[in-house]
């Protein structure tokens, strides 16, 4: 079975079977004398025994239908209180990321995303790679901290979408298959 690690920590005493575990973050990589644990990362600020990207399945993704010229705005915080709107935007529709608020169809919603860091770790955002691959306007507003935002974005410009991939030769797949 595979798991993240935070489905680990409410529910890995009761899982039967061994697990397959992406640890997005640091832990204390909980071992169990009745199961094998496996824990795949990949940034230096995960705990992992085998280095692997999460990656996307991007050969699934949907065709975008009209997309909104609006602009998509989130932090990992959630607290939108002291984020400044570049004057470029501030006349444009925004929509703001809110917890547990779903949006259909996101990514037909908007066409610019501007995502500012804070001081909590974004450990696993899927928003970025996402939005670069529909070719939105991606802008981050960078803080101290390095994480996959920052890692991913930059990587993507560079070297393009090649290495977030997912195909049947993922190390997170094999393991759960074996």
């Amino acid at each position: 079975m595979i798991l993240d690690i935070h489905t680990l920590k409410l529910l890995g005493e009761t899982i039967p079977c061994d697990l397959v575990v992406f640890s997005n973050e640091g832990h204390d990589m909980q071992r169990y004398k009745m199961k094998k644990v496996k824990y795949f990362g990949f940034y230096e600020y995960q705990n992992f025994d085998e280095q692997e990207l999460l990656k996307f399945s991007f050969g699934n993704y949907k065709e975008l239908g009209k997309v909104s010229d609006y602009v998509f705005v989130n932090t990992p915080s959630l607290d939108y209180s002291n984020i400044k709107i570049p004057e470029e935007y501030r006349e444009r529709n925004i929509i703001y990321k809110i917890a547990n608020r779903h949006h259909e169809n996101l990514h037909e919603k908007f066409d610019t995303m501007l995502y500012y860091q804070s001081a909590k770790v974004d450990t696993n955002n899927r928003l970025v790679p996402e939005s670069l691959y529909y070719k939105k306007k991606v802008e981050i507003f960078k803080s101290v901290i390095q994480d996959s935002v920052n890692m991913r974005y930059n990587d993507i410009l560079l070297n393009g979408f090649e290495a977030y991939h997912l195909d049947e030769e993922d190390k997170l797949i094999q393991a759960f298959l074996d």
